[in-house]
């Protein structure tokens, strides 16, 4: 025959609670974990940017590129700078 344990055993309720301290650890480590999401995703979105900048210079003339007062040489550069901006 099982035995049950009884129902107004303290067992039931101090092992299971979660203390406030516990409670706010977790909650702090998913608030990080959160915060260093939407900064990976704000780092994808400006390499995204850059290097949408980067082959639209690209395909440029030369003539295009002086126009816009870039000189060939100087289209990695402006794409750094295009992501490195703040935004």
């Amino acid at each position: 025959m099982t035995t049950w344990p009884p129902t107004t055993s303290r067992l039931r309720f101090y092992d299971f609670r979660i203390s406030r301290q516990a409670f706010a650890d977790v909650r702090a480590r998913w608030r990080t974990a959160a915060r260093n999401v939407g900064d990976i995703l704000s780092i994808c979105s400006r390499g995204l940017i850059a290097a949408h900048h980067y082959q639209r210079l690209k395909s440029k003339s030369d003539a295009d590129l002086a126009a816009d007062g870039l000189q060939r040489g100087d289209v990695p550069r402006s794409a750094f700078e295009k992501l490195t901006e703040k935004s």
